[in-house]
């Protein structure tokens, strides 16, 4: 004898006591679930607004004042002068190295400002970006050049 007909033995399915309450579990199972995937499609989210776009931008802790006060409104501004439509940027802003492992870890991010050419390579050792590929961009890939006196 199955484990199944174990159980349904023990149950006594022909009661419609077992029965009717299990019924309706599966019912309001059915429908919590059909509520959830309704939900999950048709409700927008707090990042899609109409005309608006939003980027994801993981940057490390350094350039924060520089991105903050003039790279993020000036682009801004040009974008909404060249489309007229306004661009929203989500920045998270923390160690480089640490922007890489949770990168590879599949934490979602559009652009991706890095301390270090290492960091790029593990990127790309990962196959996360093609190998090399940030030396394609202009100068190399670099944004600035930071001396750092101690």
């Amino acid at each position: 004898m199955n484990l199944f007909a174990k159980i349904r033995e023990q149950l006594n399915w022909s009661d419609p006591t077992y029965r009717i309450p299990f019924i309706l579990f599966l019912f309001f199972l059915f429908l919590f679930l059909l509520m959830l995937i309704f939900i999950m499609l048709f409700v927008p989210t707090p990042f899609q607004e109409e005309g608006q776009f939003t980027i994801f931008i993981y940057c490390f802790s350094a350039m924060e004042s520089v991105l903050e006060e003039a790279i993020l409104p000036a682009f801004t501004s040009y974008w909404y002068e060249s489309t007229g439509e306004e661009v929203k940027f989500i920045v998270c802003y923390s160690g480089s190295g640490l922007i890489t492992n949770k990168i590879i870890s599949r934490f979602k991010a559009q652009i991706v400002i890095l301390a270090s050419e290492i960091d790029a390579y593990q990127l790309s050792l990962k196959n996360i970006v093609n190998q090399n590929s940030w030396q394609d961009l202009p100068y190399g890939g670099k944004l600035c050049y930071s001396p750092m006196i101690l």
